[in-house]
């Protein structure tokens, strides 16, 4: 073995330092968990105007205690921590033009008016 490769040149020097010097940015970017923390919160919106059948997804009951539709079943085991909304379109249909009026509180008839200019709640 040679003495070389143990050298401390300048070069190695500064390298070093470098590295050393940003250590402690790396331990902000993973974050820690104490005891009590919750997993991040997560929203998934399902919409219906695209030929989406409601009768298979939203139940006819409201309340903690509904009958699980077809497509709600996979989902049982999380049941406590999903919440399912129904009739939040504002009587927009009509396949792709009824898109515009998703996750907003546009009026049926202001929604042709603004393709382009609705604030979403996933935009929000």
């Amino acid at each position: 073995m040679s003495n070389t490769a143990h050298r401390l040149t300048r070069r190695n020097l500064l390298h070093g330092a470098g590295l050393a010097l940003s250590l402690p940015v790396f331990q902000s970017l993973g974050r820690e968990r104490g005891v009590g923390d919750q997993s991040p919160r997560r929203l998934v919106c399902v919409g219906n105007h695209l030929g989406f059948y409601p009768g298979n997804f939203f139940p006819q009951a409201a309340g903690k205690d509904y009958v699980a539709t077809s497509t709600l079943k996979p989902l049982e085991k999380h049941r406590d921590d999903l919440t399912v909304f129904s009739h939040l379109d504002h009587g927009l249909n009509g396949g792709h033009r009824a898109v515009q009026g998703f996750l907003n509180s546009i009026k049926k008839e202001e929604a042709a008016g603004f393709p382009l200019k609705n604030i979403s709640l996933d935009q929000a």
